[in-house]
């Protein structure tokens, strides 16, 4: 139930953030004229001072940054892009790793209560009376047990790794304080 935010979308978010700092810093880029001086050396001869100022001003008719300008915003959009397909992915490895770690835990549950249903102690009375006729019977049934027994505890093994394999893709493991999402109180680990 975790609802922290994945540092991959942080990371976008700062992207989609830097891209829009371009657009602004590009927009704000406007050149409304210059000033120069300028040493001519004809104007000696002409009898004048060779220095000379000039000035010029851009008629704002046609703004002389428009592509980069238009580059930035797509920047922009890219960047919201991959954010949103980025966190699209996130999502479906989140549902992905949920299902899995459910079915797991419906398998399991369905195997220990077939395991349980099994009146053991019942049914190893009754095959110790009918050893004396049959003593492979209380073989198979010992060794039907324990593969059973072992299906359960590798249920139990992929269980605890799909559970952190979900805790690892919804950023839970990584969170400040660190908890032991393995311990049954959820104890934290540094605080």
């Amino acid at each position: 139930n975790s609802q922290a935010t994945s540092p991959t979308l942080v990371y976008r978010d700062s992207q989609i953030e830097l891209a829009n700092r371009e657009y602004q810093l590009e927009k704000a880029n406007f050149n409304i004229g210059f000033i120069q001086t300028t040493y001519e050396n004809f104007r000696i001869d002409q009898g004048r001072k060779p220095w000379s100022i000039g000035a010029g001003i851009t008629l704002p008719i046609t703004n002389p940054n428009k592509g980069d300008m238009s580059k930035r915003k797509l920047e922009v959009i890219e960047a919201i892009h991959d954010r949103q397909e980025t966190e699209k992915k996130i999502g479906e490895r989140e549902q992905a790793a949920a299902e899995e770690l459910g079915s797991l835990i419906r398998r399991y549950r369905a195997i220990k209560s077939k395991r349980e249903e099994l009146n053991v102690s019942g049914l190893s009375k009754t095959l110790v009376a009918l050893s004396d006729e049959n003593p492979l019977a209380i073989v198979r049934f010992q060794e039907n047990l324990l593969k059973l027994k072992a299906i359960e505890l590798k249920l139990k093994q992929n269980i605890l790794s799909a559970y952190v394999k979900v805790l690892g893709i919804t950023d839970a493991i990584q969170q400040m304080p660190l908890v032991n999402f393995l311990s049954e109180e959820l104890e934290t680990i540094v605080k």
